[in-house]
């Protein structure tokens, strides 16, 4: 197992960042930058990651691409197939995202998220993501969340025969889904 950290921490040049995080004991990060970056940028960034010996675990998308809104809605899509085309450039993991949501807040609560309407947008909006960046070295995943698809691991292995793509695969967060105490004292079930 390696450990890492989400924040890229203060830096000032890719090396710079990558002995940042060797120096903490990391052993893997999270990309610190988007697809919207310069080319030579992106470079120097999975170069210093290699040299220092970190694993690339993932690129955060980070957006809604089930927005109720059209222009939100195409932006965050746009969003997920360039960090997933980034990802797999780089040879990341994987590129992490959440499902969305069916309100204004791109990972907000919302009834509306367990509708049926809203689990085949979010089936469809990642079969078209990874469709449109045909990824090979790494896959799309969805962080698990307790208040929108998959809020289980039952609803995450349905949610996997859904989408039905072999660069699908499951981004655990096994936190996210102890939210209880139910679920903190049988969290092995």
């Amino acid at each position: 197992m390696r450990i890492g950290l989400s924040s890229s921490l203060k830096h000032d040049t890719p090396s710079q960042w990558a002995e940042k995080m060797k120096g903490l004991g990391c052993g893997a990060v999270v990309f610190p930058v988007d697809y919207t970056a310069p080319e030579e940028l992106i470079e120097a960034y999975a170069g210093a990651a290699k040299k220092a010996g970190l694993v690339i675990a993932e690129v955060g998308a980070w957006c809604n691409p089930v927005a109720p809104a059209e222009t939100e809605r195409r932006a965050a899509m746009e969003r997920c197939i360039g960090q997933l085309k980034l990802a797999d450039k780089i040879g990341a993991n994987c590129c992490v995202n959440i499902a969305g949501s069916t309100g204004s807040r791109w990972d907000g609560a919302y009834k509306e998220n367990f509708s049926e309407e809203h689990w085949e947008k979010t089936v469809k909006s990642i079969q078209e993501i990874i469709d449109a960046a045909a990824p090979v070295n790494t896959y799309y995943t969805i962080e698990p969340m307790p208040w929108m698809v998959p809020k289980d691991p039952e609803e995450y292995e349905r949610l996997i025969a859904a989408v039905d793509r072999e660069r699908f695969a499951v981004h655990m967060d096994l936190a996210n889904w102890i939210t209880s105490p139910e679920k903190y004292f049988n969290n092995e079930d």
